[in-house]
């Protein structure tokens, strides 16, 4: 069962894609040192289970804010620049919040074995595929190395 309605998805990829390309242009943080924040707060917690506030009642910028604050007490007012296309850490979140919603996978399980930088770096080819692709890559990596870890 889902967390949230399919109504909610888009504006929740969204969120979380501008949460990313918030903390790495804008921050310039890296990417994993962020993303780990974010998956170690009780934001990711919150968004997985659907609570409205962090799904849809904040902007990526708010959020990515939050997480900073929650996690290291410090108040960042950076002001963001505007990009005209979307950025692969974009596209990560974006599609990490799809895929975390339609698996019902904790991000930070999400995390553990397929990272947020690997899957920015699928942004090519996938970017421009259906997200159903996306997904089923994903699938695979998580099936395929889950299973390793338990022959070991």
């Amino acid at each position: 069962m889902k967390a949230y309605s399919e109504l909610y998805i888009e504006a929740a990829q969204r969120t979380l894609g501008y949460m990313l390309q918030y903390a790495v242009y804008d921050l310039r943080m890296d990417l994993t040192t962020f993303y780990r924040q974010f998956t170690g707060s009780r934001i990711a917690y919150g968004f997985g289970q659907g609570e409205p506030k962090y799904t849809v009642g904040m902007s990526g910028i708010e959020l990515a804010r939050e997480v900073i604050y929650l996690t290291t007490g410090e108040y960042i007012d950076t002001k963001p620049e505007y990009f005209m296309d979307k950025t692969p850490e974009y596209w990560a979140g974006w599609a990490v919040a799809y895929y975390e919603w339609f698996t019902a996978t904790a991000f930070d399980r999400i995390d553990e074995v397929v990272p947020i930088a690997e899957i920015r770096d699928m942004y090519n080819p996938y970017h421009e595929a259906d997200i159903t692709k996306f997904v089923d890559e994903m699938d695979r990596r998580m099936a395929e190395r889950s299973s390793a870890a338990w022959k070991i």
